[in-house]
């Protein structure tokens, strides 16, 4: 019950400091079409977004090192391990007692993919999650998974880094 509660919370307070730093509204990181609002589309896509977050302030400088650490630390790091020590440390040991090593696992990595609020990724998020189950189980600790969680979250940054380079270069900005 408390990954329904801090899902929503988290997507939310994520979406606003997103929003805050790239100029984009909530409506927009969501993908809903904007009616009404100043432009006629119906918000930037997902690479503009991502350009806008890490051009927008978050990264500012690709060549930092600085930059890169404190992306990985807040966006790639923290949430892995915030998120598996829910998922995996509290509610997969939880509910392994109830219903068995299997359904906990399974049951938790549903519950973990839900809690992103993206119907389009609930599968993949729903893999992550069994995966990260499994080297937590195995390794009867956490610290597996949040690092396999962690270096999941770090290969999204880099692969929006290289398309945010891409639109970039495309649209002809140095």
């Amino acid at each position: 019950m408390a990954g329904f509660v801090l899902g929503p919370m988290l997507w939310s307070a994520t979406a606003a400091a997103v929003a805050l730093r790239t100029g984009a509204d909530i409506l927009q990181l969501s993908g809903v079409p904007v009616v009404g609002s100043s432009t006629a589309s119906p918000g930037p896509s997902g690479s503009d977004l991502t350009a806008g977050l890490i051009f927008g302030g978050l990264l500012q400088n690709p060549g930092d090192l600085g930059q890169w650490l404190r992306v990985m630390a807040t966006s790639a790091i923290s949430p892995a391990a915030a998120e598996e020590l829910l998922y995996r440390g509290f509610l997969l040991t939880a509910m392994q007692q109830r219903f068995g090593a299997i359904d906990a696992t399974a049951i938790s990595a549903a519950l973990f993919a839900a809690t992103h609020l993206s119907l389009s990724q609930f599968f993949p998020f729903t893999l992550l999650g069994t995966c990260c189950g499994v080297l937590a189980l195995a390794s009867g600790s956490v610290l597996p998974a949040i690092v396999a969680h962690a270096s999941y979250n770090a290969t999204g940054i880099v692969v929006g880094m290289v398309v945010a380079l891409g639109v970039r270069v495309q649209a002809g900005s140095p």
